[in-house]
């Protein structure tokens, strides 16, 4: 009470051990403490700092952990504001917050085996850093307000689980403050705004971001190599130059009234990440950079839902869909910009939505596995499809090649698609350039009907069965089997 100085026989600052098993330093008045090291813990017992009023630790305090602590409380009905530097530190244990409120406007550090439990009962307040590094977590679980006008950091592999916060807890700010997430962020089935004068005005995410409903209204989201994990986001999530967003544990892009929402994964060499099963579905995905690479890996199956929307950009140089995943989509691919090519390269793609390619794009099948097309492949206004790679191409929908377009069948053989039941139909305006495969017009092979109305090239067609369909057809250095 009345104030207390620590000092050295040399006049600097002194030291305050709370190390004792169940020791308690109390406070019970309006105190500043300054200039002196405070350390606090006990490896085998519960070690207590009380404040009954208002307790200010000044510019020239360190309040430490000691290297063994088991828990150590900063707790009582008063409230704390820290000027000063308060370090987490030890081989293990606990510190828990537990006043009405606290704010921190020097630094808290919890580095390495000590965890940190925001639990005040009012508003944690931080106007300076909140960081955690070498593996220690930090929960804020109780605060009836979380505000941030400073900086929180979370170091690779340490964590911040945000239980207990919603947009509102910090609307009377002014200034907004900076969240930069090494490690993982998980939000706890939170809503965070990100605004510009909000506790999360910059959310720097370059680690993982878990559990949330991330709001993007006016603040700044900073990406690198960046994890979402069971996110939804509201928005337009714009992936830029050499940004790497991951996707785990679902997804959902929306904008504020529900409808559906848009990644814009328009950035140079920027890309969209699937490493697990995953489905997208009701949003628009916009892909493609006019200058340089843009790619959606898929490291397991990914499904594009009925309700998704992949397009090209405007310009762009080349859109690579590749990994060792696989894609069903049920949605629609649009390839429509003014030039570059879409390349897709997983192990196997089964389109039973449609694919359109429209204009100056042009689309690469270059799939390690199977490519089945259920729905629609459609070529128009002098767009161009190749066949490369496929081990398997299977068609039970349909493939329609416009006037002025071209399907190049580099790598098709009958006895890819034996396994069909119904075959499909292949309608050609343009021209299908066999590249000098036998193409098998069978009643239930790929090409159960091929319909010529434009130009067949370089092919050996065998009529066993199918139908040939025929206007004005032109064939170009063919052999025909059967009876034309």
């Amino acid at each position: 009470q009345g104030g207390i100085t620590v000092e050295n026989a040399d006049g600097t600052p002194g030291t305050i051990a709370l190390t004792g098993a169940d020791a308690m330093l109390e406070v019970t008045d309006s105190e500043t403490i300054d200039n002196a090291t405070i350390t606090m813990g006990n490896a085998g017992d519960l070690d207590t700092l009380q404040v009954d009023d208002v307790l200010t630790l000044g510019e020239g305090i360190l309040l430490q952990t000691a290297d063994s602590i088991t828990t150590d409380m900063i707790t009582g009905a008063g409230s704390v504001i820290n000027d000063g530097s308060i370090l987490a530190d030890g081989t293990g244990g606990t510190v828990i917050l537990e006043t009405t409120d606290f704010v921190n406007n020097g630094s808290i550090t919890v580095n390495g085996g000590d965890d940190l439990t925001i639990a005040v009962f009012g508003t944690f307040a931080n106007n300076g850093l909140l960081a955690i590094s070498n593996g220690g977590t930090i929960s804020e679980q109780e605060a009836s307000a979380f505000t941030n006008t400073g900086s929180i950091r979370i170091g690779t592999g340490s964590e911040f689980d945000l239980y207990n916060y919603s947009p509102d807890m910090s609307q009377s700010q002014t200034v907004g403050g900076t969240v930069e997430i090494d490690g993982v962020l998980d939000a706890g089935g939170n809503t965070i705004d990100v605004n510009a004068t909000g506790a999360f005005s910059e959310l720097d995410n370059y680690g993982t971001l878990a559990n949330a409903t991330l709001v993007l209204d006016g603040g700044t989201l900073g990406l690198d190599v960046s994890t979402f994990q069971a996110d939804t986001i509201e928005g337009v999530l714009t992936i830029g130059d050499g940004d790497t967003v991951v996707v785990q544990g679902g997804i959902t892009v929306e904008n504020a009234d529900g409808t559906p929402g848009t990644i814009a994964l328009t950035g140079a060499d920027a890309m969209l990440e699937v490493t697990d099963s995953e489905t997208i579905d009701n949003a628009t995905i916009t892909m493609g950079n006019a200058g340089d690479l843009d790619t959606l890996q898929v490291d397991d199956v990914l499904t594009l839902g009925e309700g998704i929307l992949l397009q090209t950009a405007d310009s762009i140089t080349t859109d690579m869909i590749t990994g060792a995943g696989s894609v069903i989509n049920d949605g629609s691919i649009l390839a429509d910009g003014t030039g570059g090519t879409v390349i897709l390269e997983t192990t196997d793609f089964v389109n039973n939505g449609s694919i359109t390619v429209n204009g100056g794009d042009d689309l690469t099948i270059a799939v390690f596995g199977t490519f089945a097309n259920n729905g629609l492949l459609a070529i128009s206004n002098g767009g161009t499809i190749s066949e490369q790679e496929a081990s398997a191409f299977t068609n039970t929908g349909s493939i329609r090649i416009g006037t002025g377009s071209e399907f190049d069948l580099y790598n098709y053989s009958p006895d890819m698609s034996q396994s069909q039941t119904v075959g499909g139909t292949v309608e050609i305006d343009g021209v299908l350039d066999a590249g000098g495969n036998t193409i098998d017009v069978n009643a239930t092979g790929a090409f159960s009907e091929l319909d010529n109305y434009g130009t067949l090239a370089n092919a050996t067609l065998v009529l066993d069965g199918g139908t040939l369909g025929l206007d004005v057809s032109t064939f170009q250095a063919d052999t025909i089997e059967g009876v034309l």
